[in-house]
């Protein structure tokens, strides 16, 4: 309804939460005002104050608190922001709180589809921006379901850098894809399994401190030559076992996820 794409177009509608972003996973979330002072430098990395996970796994990121997931919010059952302290459930770096992005889970009963277009124009940039969501849900048997989901978003840049020859238009342009696969399997009445994949790759034409400091030229560190960009991609592999013991449901959930920043 709010047509947010990320927790950057959702944070105004929720209390006490604040949030920094810049571009490719630099993202700082502030609950109620907690925060480290860590700031870009990898040299001098603190503890995030605020977890973020995804479904049941923990993504909160060892390069510190400015480098959390800002998730992709289609197909998505809820966002949950959990005012902290949250450190009983959620453990380390959840002083302030806890994000939670909960995505759709596969459905037996029936067959689902979802095409979401997206354009826009903005001020001061040459180029238009776009972005499509698709998702697909496939029950193969009484049993057994799977669930696809995915987006591609290209979105303009508006800044310029104009100490060079020639000058660099739309230095903040990025690129953007990636998608969810996830089954599930009701091996019984009360025993469930699934399994799934998250993979999401950003790349951004200038570099991330030419958009975070665009108009200081000692700061815009780059090269006659070679043109500045950064990379930013999230590989997540999870599978979860559901039983139910009638009095209480037992979760096992492993999880494993390789994060690449360049």
């Amino acid at each position: 309804q709010l047509n947010a794409t990320d927790i950057g177009g959702l944070f105004r509608s929720i209390p006490g939460l604040n949030v920094v972003s810049s571009s490719n996973g630099n993202n700082r979330m502030v609950v109620r005002g907690i925060s480290s002072q860590t700031g870009l430098s990898a040299y001098g990395v603190q503890g995030d104050t605020t977890a973020t996970y995804i479904d049941d796994t923990p993504m909160t990121s060892a390069a510190g608190p400015v480098r959390a997931i800002s998730g992709s919010l289609f197909d998505m059952e809820r966002v949950e922001v959990l005012k902290g302290p949250q450190g009983t459930l959620f453990g380390e770096g959840s002083q302030g709180g806890t994000i939670r992005y909960l995505y759709n889970a596969p459905d037996r009963e029936a067959i689902d589809y979802k095409i979401k277009l997206g354009f826009h124009n903005q001020d001061k940039s040459d180029d238009d921006s776009h972005r499509v969501d698709v998702m697909l849900n496939l029950p193969v048997s009484d049993t057994f379901a799977v669930r696809l989901s995915g987006f591609t978003s290209d979105e303009a840049g508006w800044i310029d850098k104009t100490n060079v020859t020639p000058i660099q238009k739309d230095i903040n342009s990025n690129k953007a894809e990636g998608g969810r696969l996830a089954a599930k399997w009701w091996a019984s009445d009360k025993l469930s399994i699934q399994a799934s994949i998250f993979d999401v790759s950003l790349d951004t034409e200038g570099a991330v401190v030419s958009q975070s400091l665009p108009y200081v030229d000692s700061d815009n560190g780059s090269f006659v030559g070679i043109d500045p960009y950064s990379i930013y991609e999230i590989t997540l592999y999870n599978l979860r076992f559901d039983y139910d013991l009638e009095w209480a449901t037992f979760t096992s959930t492993t999880s494993y996820y390789e994060r690449e920043v360049n």
